[in-house]
């Protein structure tokens, strides 16, 4: 037993220096200015301009949200606030080290004292699968054998070359709310035309007469999204504090 305690202690240390060690060789930035919003405006931003990542009114649920890279059904957990409370970020980049998303994580881990881990947990998703008939619409079509993979996604449409239905639900994933995952069966590649009204489209970005993203994708391209469960990797916060002002 006394040897069991020992290797534990041992291994929490080597994973302690080594997590030290990570954030110590982690890129950050030059300097940083983080600013409570209080304007009430909705909406915000997130751009680059020259060597700066800057964020305006934008909550800190959205910002984890972009500096790791996730959908929002990969985030959980954290406070009502970090949906509500809107901050406003400037952050400039070393020379030399331009799009670099661990500098913005290590800004969440300084500033709001952000924890967080990864899991795979059982969760709601969509399955892609074929129509009742099992017949696609021809407005999906067969991609020529040398065609090189393309797409292009805005709010309320795909255009997609030589995809295959992985590919295909890959993007739907970014529209749909859940994971979404091909189930198919298909093994050509396609291409196609998708449209659709997004539930939140600002006014004039999407199409107003077109269906919604489930109907789109029975109608205009033959195939169905179905409500299922399956492992999702997600990222859960651990704990979060609201940042000191500059």
């Amino acid at each position: 037993m006394l040897l069991s305690t020992t290797r534990t202690v041992a291994l929490v240390v080597l994973i302690g220096m080594t997590l030290a060690a990570q954030q110590r060789d982690s890129p950050t930035f030059e300097v940083a200015s983080v600013r409570l919003n209080t304007s009430g405006e909705s909406g915000g931003s997130i751009d680059r301009q020259g060597n700066q990542i800057v964020i305006r009114n934008r909550p800190l649920r959205d910002i984890i949200l972009n500096a790791y890279r996730l959908q929002r059904y990969q985030l959980v957990g954290g406070f009502d606030w970090i949906n509500t409370t809107r901050f406003d970020v400037i952050a400039k980049e070393p020379e030399g080290v331009p799009g670099n998303p661990r500098m913005m994580q290590a800004l969440l881990v300084d500033r709001f004292k952000l924890r967080v881990h990864n899991e795979t947990r059982q969760m709601p998703i969509y399955a892609l699968v074929q129509g009742t008939d099992k017949r696609l619409s021809p407005q999906l079509q067969v991609a020529p054998p040398d065609s090189k993979r393309s797409g292009n996604a805005v709010p309320g449409r795909i255009r997609f070359r030589a995809y295959s239905t992985a590919d295909l639900a890959g993007n739907l994933s970014n529209w749909a709310g859940r994971l979404v995952v091909d189930r198919t069966g298909l093994m050509d590649r396609y291409d196609g035309d998708l449209s659709w009204t997004p539930d939140d489209a600002p006014p004039g970005v999407a199409d107003p007469n077109a269906p919604s993203l489930f109907t789109a994708v029975e109608e205009q391209l033959g195939l169905k999204l179905q409500s299922a469960t399956g492992p999702v990797e997600v990222l859960v916060i651990d704990s979060v504090e609201r940042p000191t002002p500059d």
